[in-house]
């Protein structure tokens, strides 16, 4: 298919998904502090990356 990195941002207090990601091969690449806000609160992100060798 010609896919070798797939990329994505998840809230970092989401370690359900977090886990699942890992699980399946994600690999931690970064985090984002105060990425975006929900009810006036800030939020971390990590971000996260697939590759395919």
């Amino acid at each position: 298919m010609g896919i070798e990195r797939v990329e994505l941002s998840v809230h970092a207090d989401n370690g359900r998904a977090i886990a699942l990601y890992e699980k399946v091969g994600f690999v931690r690449e970064g985090l984002a502090r105060k990425s975006f806000r929900i009810d006036g609160r800030y939020k971390d992100a990590i971000h996260m990356a697939f590759f395919h060798e």
